[in-house]
């Protein structure tokens, strides 16, 4: 696995001074403790015990019947809630398994698929600009004329694979900035990438009706996301994008044109390509405008859910890969115990790190939760004034953040509206429940908690700027990656 450690040690430092979930000393420990919501739960036989838990059960009731009516009423929502969350705990633990078993099955048909050549790497150095392989999407609407020189004049070497995943020819164009002595290194390196890229592949292109052929470009340039420089300016795809693509298409091609975030980029491009997310090409519903009810923004901005949707899988995914690669490479010892032992640990980084970059985000523009969150009319005046984005920051950044802080209810929900099974990315339910989840998720106390600390976080990172430039100027989602 590799981090950003600069980065890291920044975040560590800021954001988990006082949070008992992280050993700062040892950034990922070898021998983190289930919670006990992932302890697996033993059913307990008809005996004695079980009857004295009944017999509690009664007592709870006669209590109940000596309360008033609105006490009476909040213990019953207390009791469904404790309920719910009980079933959301095991729903979680299935889903866990469920993935451990899809990388365990993506990771043993790659392995077939390279007795048939499909890790032959053809590397070709860059000595005229045509060899450089270029989309027929290559356009400066996402990506900077900055970042387009930068291909044409620096591209040193190409290293293309070509793969059939169950029927589909896809192609793999790595474009590389920088020129390494051993060549041997640099492929076997990116024989390891290209697997764990054709991995997922394999995952979510299963059963879809989308894409024949494709063609994905990964252009590894060292151009940063940051956030603007001066205040007042709008947040646009220099600031945040990564990468695009073309929802559905059947000969289709992804486009990365940065380093940073290339591996959870890909997998958001792929949500899309294969179209395992919502169709924004469809005419607005009421729940994107109901959407507008719940957050006071301006009503040009046009929040797109299918971002939404990709992206928050994309870093669960991206969590679930580094996990799994984290044990050693044999199937042996990459256990199951081991996955789920460790994949709360790394969501739990990353929840972390997506509320600090939403509160920071909201901060840069001059406004805050709670007012973004407020349907009374000076909130709205103050965010229409305020809020500017030209790329799709509140559903990259504030929703993102919302379902991620929010994912041991979030995994749960796919599962019951999407299966459990091989199809659990693919989105089959309509945009209103989806809308009607995220009600439930945006304004929970111990959420508005979290915000509440993470706002203190980041003043007092201002008020230090001159030591946390780092965190406070980078846009990037995610803090583990393979980049």
């Amino acid at each position: 696995m590799n981090l950003d450690l600069f980065l890291v040690q920044k975040v560590i430092q800021s954001l988990f001074k006082n949070d008992v979930n992280v050993n700062a000393t040892s950034l990922i420990p070898l021998d983190i403790p289930l919670t006990s919501s992932l302890k697996p739960k033993t059913k307990m036989k008809k005996n004695g015990k079980e009857k004295m838990d009944e017999m509690d059960e009664m007592d709870e009731m006669d209590e109940m019947d000596e309360m008033d009516e609105t006490e009476k009423m909040d213990e019953m929502e207390n009791k469904i809630q404790k309920k719910q969350e009980k079933q959301n705990s095991r729903k979680l633990l299935e889903v866990y398994s469920t993935l451990y078993d899809k990388m365990n099955d993506a990771n043993v048909y790659v392995n077939t698929q390279k007795n048939s050549g499909c890790f032959e790497c053809q590397e070709t150095a860059v000595d005229i600009d045509s060899q450089i392989p270029r989309p027929k999407s290559f356009s400066s609407t996402y990506i900077t004329p900055e970042i387009l020189q930068y291909i044409t004049n620096e591209s040193k070497r190409i290293l293309t694979f070509e793969c059939k995943i169950k029927t589909r020819l896809i192609r793999l164009h790595f474009v590389i900035f920088k020129n390494n002595p051993n060549m041997n290194d640099l492929i076997s390196h990116y024989k390891v990438l290209a697997h764990r890229v054709y991995m997922w592949l394999s995952m979510i292109s299963d059963k879809s009706k989308c894409v024949e052929t494709l063609n994905i470009y990964v252009y590894l340039t060292p151009f940063e996301k940051k956030i603007p420089a001066s205040k007042g300016q709008a947040i646009g795809p220099e600031n945040a994008n990564t990468g695009y693509t073309f929802r559905c298409d059947k000969q289709n091609e992804i486009v990365i044109y940065r380093q940073e975030e290339w591996f959870k980029v890909l997998m958001h491009e792929t949500m899309h390509a294969f179209g395992a997310d919502f169709d924004d090409s469809e005419r607005r519903e009421q729940a994107d405008e109901y959407l507008k009810t719940l957050f006071s923004l301006p009503d040009d901005v046009n929040i797109k859910l299918s971002e939404t949707y990709s992206e928050i899988w994309a870093r669960i995914m991206n969590v679930v890969f580094q996990t799994y690669f984290k044990s050693p490479p044999s199937l042996e010892s990459r256990t199951l115990y081991k996955f789920k032992k460790n994949i709360d640990f790394y969501l739990h980084l990353e929840c972390v790190f997506s509320l600090y970059q939403c509160i920071k985000i909201l901060d840069y523009m001059g406004i805050n939760y709670e007012v973004l969150t407020d349907d009374s009319e000076s909130s709205k005046q103050m965010v229409t004034s305020f809020y500017r984005e030209n790329t799709n920051v509140f559903a990259y950044y504030v929703l993102t953040s919302i379902l991620l802080n929010n994912y041991r209810d979030f995994l749960p929900w796919c599962a019951n509206h999407n299966g459990a099974g091989l199809n659990i990315f693919k989105v089959k339910t309509t945009k209103s429940e989806f809308v009607k989840f995220i009600k439930s998720c945006y304004k929970k106390s111990d959420l508005l908690k979290q915000i509440v600390d993470t706002e203190k976080k980041v003043v007092g990172d201002y008020k230090k700027a001159s030591t946390n430039r780092v965190l406070l100027k980078t846009m990037r989602m995610t803090i583990v990656g393979f980049d």
